[in-house]
């Protein structure tokens, strides 16, 4: 186990589903492949060259016992059950070990009302043991048919919470640094009832105080349950998206109190969408986030910051809205990278099938181009449905790669199974990607109905581990054991900007090679990643330089920095080794 070091952070305060199968292409059963689950022939792209990403699937014995539920049993064929659910990861009492959240999901009534199920919280014990932790916690309320965990320390207190969002609206628990929660979504002004897929955190207005962005999906409900038919002319399918209009999303502004406020026509929000992931980022290096949503069969839209006063909608003009083909895709997972390592933020969509996934090569001021061809990811083909997206150095290389979860949103699916294998994107230096899914791994290998993904160093070995949600099968917990190269992991801790200093880029210079990090709000599907930022190097024993930029403008550089360690740094202040191989 590796040496650690308890410090003291000083408080700052205190206060698609992508369905576009309409109704009329389920004219028949599918084939056997399909029911079974097995793997798609035509999605192989295994090199002549071996890869040496793999991960080892160590949830027998490792006490994570979890399986989030849709409700199908009961026969209604709701779309509601499509979204499934997404994983929260989150240090909830501070010992330097992630913890695990996984909402429940839900069940629906003979009305069809859906009817929430507990959620897990799992205390992460060390040496790959989880204890769930849930009850004593008090966080198994399930008012809501819940699907995604979007944890920050919203109050600036030095304790991480969680929003947990679903349809029924949010819910949010406040840690109470004692091992318990207080659930408190009312009392602080989030009165949503709407159908919320995905939420993320990030100080939209700069003031120091996380501000909040809530995607909603569609107006189905118990009362707009349309009959869409299945592939027998008695027998029902789930219906697609398009028979059902979008709903419009929520800005939330926090303050210091702790209390939240509706801005959403203020900052000039889109009246409609079909979202289902969100991230915040600063995709244009102004050190103020903006935010990128990604919808189901609509245009995705990009907000670019204002001075944190308003947004200006330049979704279309970015070049993220659309396809490669100039047509809205039915997009779910996201997440941000660097793939190719010259300064400028990508971002990758995750979509529905028949649709590959989306790469956006970032370009400066806001503009992007879409480079799927031109980097290879669509030749693994258009099979998938993509979900979860996690976008991280698996092999300290030097650059990021990327996994994709996969599984379908309808019973009776035509072009592909209804389990589906992941996706495992090894960068090739920048320049292209290939998929080795199949060698990285039993689980890589197997179909799933995933849903939601998170990453996180839980065992404190130095590389990043892989927590997935499936709907209707049990969680799985992912142990990285590729590591080859060196690393640098860091945890920023906000003073002028929000202790949680979504936005904060970080670059680093390690044996002459520049590798750019942000911390992000949201990504992946309905899910958050861990808030330390990971750094791979291959050989390098110290890090040259690293140069921090905060969302509040302060830019502070570090020199010298050992490689294999943990650091932590608060803003304007030198840094603490958390933990370090030696």
């Amino acid at each position: 186990m590796d040496l650690r070091f308890l410090i003291l952070i000083p408080v700052l305060s205190i206060s698609g589903c992508g369905n576009d199968v309409g109704p009329a292409a389920n004219t028949k059963a599918p084939p056997d492949d399909q029911s079974s689950g097995s793997a798609v022939t035509a999605s192989k792209q295994i090199s002549d060259f071996p890869s040496d990403i793999f991960f080892e699937d160590v949830t027998v014995d490792s006490g994570l016992v979890f399986t989030n539920r849709n409700g199908e049993e009961a026969g209604h064929f709701a779309i509601v059950e499509s979204l499934g659910g997404g994983v929260g990861i989150l240090d909830i009492d501070r010992d330097g070990l992630d913890d695990i959240w996984l909402p429940g999901g839900g069940t629906l009534d003979e009305d069809v009302q859906p009817v929430g199920l507990p959620n897990g919280l799992f205390r992460n014990t060390d040496n790959w043991h989880f204890e769930n932790v849930a009850d004593r916690a008090g966080v198994t309320e399930s008012a809501i048919y819940s699907h995604g965990i979007a944890s920050a320390d919203f109050n600036n207190d030095g304790f991480t919470d969680a929003l947990v969002t679903g349809y029924g609206g949010l819910r949010l628990f406040h840690n109470l640094g004692d091992g318990t929660f207080e659930e408190t979504a009312i009392t602080c002004g989030l009165t949503d009832e709407s159908w919320c897929s995905s939420a993320a955190w990030g100080d939209i207005t700069g003031d120091g105080v996380l501000d909040l962005y809530v995607a909603h999906y569609v107006d189905w409900s118990r009362k707009n349950h349309p009959f869409c038919p299945g592939p027998t002319e008695s027998s029902r399918e789930v219906c697609p998206p398009r028979e059902f209009n979008g709903l419009p999303d929520t800005f939330y502004t926090g303050s210091p109190e702790g209390v939240f406020s509706d801005a959403s026509a203020e900052f000039g929000l889109k009246d409609d969408g079909k979202g289902l992931g969100v991230l915040i980022a600063d995709l244009n290096h102004d050190q103020q986030p903006d935010i990128y949503i990604t919808n189901d069969t609509v245009p995705n839209v990009l907000y670019q910051n204002e001075k944190g006063t308003s947004f200006s909608d330049v979704s279309l003009a970015s070049g993220v809205s659309l396809s490669g083909r100039g047509v809205p895709d039915g997009s779910m997972g996201v997440n941000l990278l660097d793939f190719d390592n010259n300064g400028d933020f990508d971002i990758w969509v995750a979509n529905y099938e028949r649709e590959s996934n989306a790469v956006y090569k970032g370009q400066r001021n806001m503009l992007f181009r879409h480079v799927s061809n031109q980097t290879g990811v669509t030749a693994v083909g258009s099979l998938f449905v993509g979900w979860g997206t996690l976008c991280f150095d698996a092999d300290h290389d030097g650059d990021e790669d990327v996994l994709v979860s996969n599984g379908h949103v309808i019973r009776y699916p035509r072009a592909s199974p209804l389990r589906q294998i992941p996706l495992f994107f090894e960068n090739m230096a920048g320049e292209r990607f290939r998929n080795v899914a199949e060698q990285a791994g039993t689980y890589m290998g197997q179909p799933h109905m995933a849903r939601g993904s998170a990453s996180s160093d839980l065992d404190n070995d130095g590389d990043r581990d892989i927590v997935v949600m499936h709907t209707g099968e049990q969680t799985s917990l992912l142990k990285n054991t590729c590591r080859t190269g060196n690393y640098l992991t860091m945890e920023l801790f906000g003073r002028n900007s929000a202790r949680d200093a979504v936005g904060a880029i970080v670059q680093l210079t390690a044996g002459g090679k520049k590798t750019l990090r942000q911390w992000v709000g949201g990504g992946s599907y309905a899910s958050t990643s861990t808030r330390l930022l990971h750094f791979g190097f291959n050989t390098a024993d110290t890090v040259e330089h690293v140069e921090i930029r905060w969302p509040s403008g302060v830019v502070q550089q570090l020199s010298d920095v050992a490689a294999n360690t943990c650091i932590a740094v608060v803003e304007s202040r030198d840094p603490v080794i958390l933990y370090g191989k030696d």
